[in-house]
């Protein structure tokens, strides 16, 4: 786990228990915590992986804005989640137990090649612009 870096932002009811953890583990130098930050897009954008362990969603702005950036998505399998990564298109989406997520987790990040598969996957998505909404509207209207 030597070149691996963990950075998690947000300052949740179990900051200072994960921190005491992190601590124990002897994990200081790989896991930061870096707290609320109001432009979380600053880390998201340099990210390789975006994770999302949430038991509940309703749609997720924050999965949404990382494939935006071209980050691939960690998640559970949550509501949502499917239709957001195209069915697993552009990230890995797990059941919600803690032996999936330690397992999903494991192999990406022994298998980079896959967490790269997903980024070209997202590069080579088809972008929304304003005239591909208009078209879209035009179509939807010409079939009523």
């Amino acid at each position: 786990m030597d070149n691996v870096k963990i950075y998690i932002l947000g300052k949740g009811n179990e900051h200072y228990s994960l921190k005491r953890s992190i601590e124990q583990a002897g994990l200081s130098d790989n896991i930061k915590l870096l707290g609320f930050d109001p432009n979380p897009y600053r880390y998201l954008s340099k990210m390789d992986l975006f994770v999302c362990t949430s038991y509940h969603e309703g749609y997720s702005t924050a999965v949404t804005e990382s494939v935006a950036l071209g980050v691939p998505v960690f998640t559970t399998d949550c509501s949502g989640m499917d239709e957001i990564l195209e069915g697993g298109k552009y990230g890995m989406i797990v059941p919600n137990d803690d032996e999936s997520i330690y397992e999903g987790l494991k192999d990406l990040l022994t298998h980079h090649e896959k967490i790269k598969q997903y980024a070209q996957a997202i590069s080579e998505a088809p972008r929304m612009t304003t005239q591909s909404l208009v078209d879209e509207y035009e179509k939807f209207f010409d079939s009523l």
